[in-house]
């Protein structure tokens, strides 16, 4: 039949029409560049603090996880790597952020949102309804005064085409409370990318440190080695009684015990970086930095370290972004008592076939055509719906306020927070100097309590407690580098540093 034709014609041509919105590659930089100004509180002294949020595109990012298994040039692939390769502190990261699952899922947040966002725009644009009718009517019972009993079929196909013109605000409110949805979901995967950044540089440095700490109890382990052949020479030739051999042994079992604690402690750290870097088990990690490697760069003063840290947080860009969302919501409950406004247009194309040909004046039909179209002005006025908008609507301002009261306490936390970052930081840099002063110190005593034990002035005792004392020292020192470390990596976090 015709009308059944039409229909399928119309829905290939429906069908086969699609809305792909443009896309930019996902970049693999960590940090947005681009800022915009989302949302602002009000300080106590009554200055206005606006939030001053890196907005990246957050585009295109299913196809990161579409091609997920094809190498990245911006990120070093471990597989393409050669064997023996050294990795550095940066190709953990690029790795860890190209791999890392979690982001992948934030990426894809990212698009849903998008996509939300281009739904959002239905609200203003027409929609099309096709709808096909087939009545077939079966009556013996004639009424020979009207005509009406007679039995019959139609068949009818109606076209109908909607435009809003004034949805009482509620669209373009819709709208914008998408786009701050888009928004949120940036800072979402911005604060975890920072995260895993964190949680990288810690598994990196706490290898260092245990890798050092090993090479440390290796080194006490060869020395007391050779104090225990002096102490058992001693033993045999009688200058010494059974104990001193016995306490170098002792101290030996000790550094033995620590230098499987260190192993141990390795072996965890390099568990860590593989599961952040979302490496298998068996994957070699060769590290080429040393401990006494200092993350850069760092804000230079407290104050700096403050003004970064509110200008760049997620956190307080997303309780801006909310404050916003809230604001939108409570603009959408109210506008529900506005008047809305459409544009309705129709046409339909119908046909009646009677089983007994109809009387009508101009002859008798078996079929009559009915084609006909409407154009329809349409307003919606709902002044009064039971209260529920307007208590709605003073429920999400109060909402509205509770955002803000928690905001200023979030800017109150983050400076503290760094506050008290910069302070360790500036104590870990303090305590350097004294540790490297006094493994040198230690060195000098244990190479000249050496020759002393050799020439026979000095005791194994004072021998035994130099190798102890600059074993300690070394220890001391290799810590020192590692609180410096991660007071640098928390820090860095708490003022939102690029790195």
């Amino acid at each position: 039949m015709r009308y059944l034709a039409l229909i399928m014609l119309c829905l290939l041509l429906v069908g086969g029409i699609s809305c792909t919105p443009h896309s930019q590659p996902y970049a693999s930089a960590v940090m947005p560049v681009a800022t915009d100004t989302i949302g602002s509180i009000e300080e106590d002294n009554g200055e206005e603090v606006t939030v001053d949020q890196p907005v990246s595109s957050g585009e295109a990012v299913v196809n990161q996880a579409d091609q997920e298994n094809q190498p990245n040039s911006a990120a070093p692939v471990l597989q393409s790597m050669p064997d023996g390769y050294r990795y550095t502190l940066a190709d953990c990261i690029a790795i860890a952020l190209q791999n890392n699952a979690n982001l992948k899922a934030q990426a894809l947040a990212i698009a849903q949102r998008d996509n939300e966002f281009y739904a959002s725009w239905g609200d203003f644009l027409p929609t099309l309804g096709i709808s096909y009718n087939t009545l077939d009517y079966e009556n013996d019972a004639k009424k020979e005064m009207t005509g009406t009993g007679r039995s019959y079929d139609t068949k009818t196909l109606l076209f109908t085409v909607t435009q809003p013109i004034f949805n009482s605000f509620s669209g373009i409110n819709g709208l914008r409370r998408a786009l701050m949805e888009k928004h949120s979901a940036e800072k979402n995967l911005q604060l975890a990318q920072m995260r895993l950044i964190s949680q990288v540089r810690s598994a990196y440095y706490n290898k260092l440190f245990a890798a050092d700490l090993k090479r440390n109890y290796e080194q006490s382990i060869a020395r007391l080695n050779s104090q225990l052949k002096i102490a058992t020479a001693w033993v045999e030739q009688r200058l010494a009684p059974p104990l001193r051999e016995l306490e170098v042994k002792t101290r030996l079992a000790h550094a033995r015990h620590q230098l499987i604690h260190a192993q141990s402690q390795e072996a965890i750290a390099i568990s860590r970086l593989r599961s952040a870097m979302m490496l298998s088990s068996d994957s070699a990690l060769i590290l080429s930095d040393d401990i006494t490697v200092p993350i850069a760069p760092l804000c230079g003063s407290l104050q700096q370290c403050r003004a970064q840290a509110r200008s760049n947080r997620p956190e307080l860009a997303m309780g801006a972004l909310a404050i916003d969302t809230a604001r939108m919501d409570s603009h959408i409950a109210i506008s529900r008592n506005f008047p809305s406004v459409g544009l309705e247009a129709n046409w339909a194309d119908g046909e009646r076939n009677n089983d007994e040909p109809v009387e009508t004046a101009y002859g008798n039909f078996a079929t009559e055509n009915e084609d006909y179209y409407s154009l329809m002005l349409t307003m919606t006025f709902r002044p009064f719906q039971g209260g529920r908008n307007i208590f709605n609507w003073k429920a999400l301002r109060k909402r509205v306020e509770g955002l803000r009261h928690q905001l200023r306490q979030q800017y109150h936390d983050v400076d503290n927070e760094v506050e008290t970052r910069w302070l360790l930081l500036q104590e870990s840099i303090s305590a350097l100097e004294p540790a490297k002063e006094a493994v040198e110190e230690a060195k000098l005593a244990y190479d000249m309590n050496k020759k002393f034990v050799k020439l026979g002035v000095v005791s194994l005792d004072e021998l035994l407690d130099a190798e102890i004392e600059l074993t300690q020292a070394q220890n001391s020192l290799y810590d020192a580098h590692f609180s410096l470390r991660l007071a640098e990596i928390n820090l860095a976090l708490a003022s939102a540093e690029n790195p």
